[in-house]
């Protein structure tokens, strides 16, 4: 499970904007739904908002250059 706040990698291509491997942020956890679902705010390579959007945890992993 992640937490708020955590940095993220994009596992799948969640959208044309949205490649895999694309940096994001947890800005909010769906933890009453099942699957749970986390708001991300990915970002371009200058810290841009690319979107936010709502995905499953299958959809994401931790970004290990945050550790």
């Amino acid at each position: 499970m992640f937490k708020l706040y955590d940095v993220v990698k994009s596992k799948k291509e969640i959208s044309e904007d949205i490649p895999i491997d694309t940096t994001g942020t947890v800005v909010m956890v769906y933890d009453e739904f099942t699957p749970i679902a986390y708001e991300v705010e990915f970002v371009n390579n200058e810290m841009e908002t690319i979107n936010v959007v709502t995905v499953e945890e299958e959809d994401i992993r931790s970004d290990s250059s945050d550790l």
